[in-house]
């Protein structure tokens, strides 16, 4: 996906993101970009929810071990822990938004300096 992202970027730099998905579709045949959209939508949906949920069992496994709650996680208490934690992620995401390529290369770099460091730190 990061390389169709990357390809169609420097084909159709003058278009959005979400202009070059709809032009990509288009050329294929006629209303394909809206396809094309909606299937890219359910899965960002998907993606996201298994998010929430991962972020929901880490803070809840380790709320619950600080507090000693034994009794069983109801809907309630789920939600008390994703709705949080979701408007956490969209304000975040929006105090990025200016820059987030930015950040995004940032963060992979960081990523590869932690694993080169780790790397001579084996080898000597």
């Amino acid at each position: 996906m990061l390389l169709l992202g990357a390809v169609l970027q420097n084909r159709y730099p003058d278009l959005g993101v979400i202009g070059q998905i709809e032009h990509v579709g288009e050329t294929w045949f006629g209303g394909f970009g809206t396809v094309m959209m909606a299937i890219i939508v359910l899965g960002i949906v998907g993606n996201n929810a298994l998010n929430l949920y991962g972020a929901f069992m880490s803070v809840a496994t380790i709320g619950t071990s600080l507090t000693g709650r034994t009794a069983r996680a109801g809907q309630a208490f789920r939600l008390a822990y994703i709705i949080p934690i979701c408007l956490l992620g969209v304000y975040l995401a929006y105090l990025q938004k200016g820059n987030l390529l930015d950040s995004w290369q940032t963060l992979i770099g960081l990523s590869g300096v932690h694993s080169c460091a780790s790397l001579s730190r084996s080898t000597s």
